[in-house]
């Protein structure tokens, strides 16, 4: 964002401008939040909430938006107190903390991270009756991974998360669906 310096800030007649950047930018998220919701805003994430939290590429526990309050959350959410303690299966390229956590982790090129947010909105779209889209194909481990984070969404209905760390508003919009 620009922001005009005005003549009494910068003196006389310099045309300085004061230009502010994010060091960590989640603009792919908030335009993804304007064009699904109308709101360019990032979220607010709820891991305590969650019993089920299917993550692609994002290390909500180390580096991705709020981690000091996500590990808290998740802590509380993966007790085991006699209650059902959060599933969670992570998509992601290089192991993480949060992936090093996760009940079941799957590799994938960051490549990919597309083509499992499109065949996973499709595995939940079919369930729900939902008009699907054209997604490539994916094989083996990868293709039954995305079918059991599928199921565990569905099956926790209102108390599914998930989250993308992919910067492409693409991905994002994917997750939103």
């Amino acid at each position: 964002a620009s922001f005009p310096i005005s003549e009494s800030e910068a003196g006389p007649a310099t045309g300085a401008s004061h230009i502010v950047y994010d060091a960590v930018s989640y603009s792919g998220i908030r335009e993804a939040n304007d064009r699904s919701f109308g709101r360019k805003v990032v979220p607010s994430y709820h891991f305590d909430k969650a019993k089920s939290i299917v993550s692609v590429g994002s290390d909500f526990l180390s580096n991705w938006v709020s981690p000091i309050e996500f590990s808290r959350q998740y802590g509380e959410t993966r007790k085991l107190d006699g209650g059902e303690m959060a599933k969670h299966i992570q998509f992601e390229s290089n192991l993480s903390l949060t992936g090093s956590n996760a009940d079941h982790r799957i590799a994938i090129k960051p490549s990919m991270y597309g083509a499992v947010l499109a065949n996973l909105y499709n595995e939940v779209a079919r369930v729900l009756g939902v008009e699907t889209i054209s997604s490539p194909d994916v094989s083996g481990e990868i293709s039954a991974s995305i079918k059991a984070a599928a199921n565990s969404l569905i099956g926790h209905e209102s108390k599914s998360l998930l989250v993308v760390g992919s910067n492409n508003p693409s991905h994002q919009i994917l997750a939103n669906g």
